[in-house]
């Protein structure tokens, strides 16, 4: 019962993802949307305890309702709904905020004015990539529910599917806005808990045994993301920051690098159990898993780095090119075999290590 709600789940979760992509595809493909605005305002992310953030930089749009009203590069503002400081506004929506300078404090009230479109290829391409993504992880999930590995991996792969940390377009309604940031970040989160569960499984089935230390390491692994998902919902609905981290997302991608770190090497550790004429097969395994895992791992260096992930940078290649090769590496072993646990099997028979 617990695998077949889990299947309804995961094929449910891959098409919204899908949505997501799609959208996602669209906005950087220079389509400009009325539910997309800007109020011409950039601020830091680390802000005093009393809310009022420094603003950053005058805004690249026009027409800047910030501007208009005064607002200019180092003054404070304080939102008076927390949340309009990170999400997106619909064109011709109404933010409070009140304003302050050496002139003291004032409340302004801004509207939103529509945003030009933009083309940005790499986002046109990581879509792209991250729809495929998706589709396989729901064909796998779809089809391969009955084992708890092969679920888990499938879910893993549709939650890397996910085009980032924050809401698009109607999701980021002042009433959506928060539920939706939650899934989407529970989603990243979870992505190398949900392969280093699944490795967990896979050992299990091929040896029978069960070590303590990678038991201890799943669950603790699990803890720890858990409280690095609360940290960035916390900081980001109560526009504040963490105090040895200007950005909590940048934890989440630091933790979630970790996690992918950890779960190919254990998979890799799993070599020495595997017979020979059966190792050809455990390698496509760690190769997919371990592209798709060296995609995760090169986050934080785009995040610490200052990459815009717009640009065509080194590392944003990089990580497009990790996910493509190991989605392509996955569905490679899945179809050429002809079966459902990602083709590592001879008669139906799991030759995992």
């Amino acid at each position: 019962m617990i695998l077949r709600v889990g299947q309804v789940l995961g094929v449910l979760f891959a098409a919204f993802i899908l949505v997501q992509n799609v959208t996602y595809f669209r906005i950087a493909n220079g389509q400009p949307t009325a539910l997309s605005g800007s109020i011409g305002l950039s601020t830091y992310y680390r802000c005093p305890t009393d809310h009022f953030c420094p603003v950053d930089k005058a805004s690249r749009f026009s027409p800047d309702p910030a501007a208009e009203a005064g607002i200019r590069p180092g003054d404070f503002v304080r939102f008076d709904r927390a949340v309009d400081a990170a999400r997106l506004k619909a064109v011709g929506e109404q933010v409070g905020l009140t304003v302050r300078n050496s002139a003291g404090e004032r409340h302004v009230v801004l509207t939103s004015a529509p945003r030009p479109g933009f083309w940005a290829p790499t986002y046109l391409t990581s879509a792209v990539i991250f729809g495929l993504v998706a589709l396989v992880g729901g064909f796998v999930v779809l089809r391969g529910w009955r084992r708890p590995a092969v679920l888990l991996v499938g879910l893993a792969y549709i939650c890397s599917a996910t085009p980032g940390p924050y809401p698009r377009l109607w999701q980021n309604a002042a009433e959506l806005f928060v539920p939706f940031f939650f899934v989407l970040n529970a989603s990243l989160n979870a992505v190398p808990v949900l392969f280093m569960a699944a490795v967990r499984l896979f050992r299990r089935e091929a040896t029978g045994r069960d070590p303590a230390w990678l038991r201890t390491l799943v669950w603790t692994y699990g803890g720890f993301q858990l409280a690095s998902l609360l940290a960035v919902c916390w900081t980001v609905f109560n526009v504040t920051s963490l105090p040895f981290m200007p950005d909590a997302v940048t934890l989440s991608s630091i933790t979630g690098a970790i996690g992918a770190t950890l779960t190919l090497v254990v998979l890799a550790s799993g070599l020495s159990f595997v017979q020979a004429e059966q190792r050809t097969r455990y390698r496509f395994m760690v190769a997919a898993l371990g592209a798709t895992c060296l995609s995760y791992a090169i986050d934080p260096v785009i995040m610490l780095s200052g990459n815009n992930y717009v640009a065509a940078s080194w590392p944003v290649v990089f990580q497009l090119a990790a996910a493509l090769v190991g989605v392509i590496l996955f569905a490679y072993a899945t179809l050429r075999h002809r079966v459902v646990d990602l083709g590592f099997a001879i008669n139906r028979t799991l030759v995992f290590g």
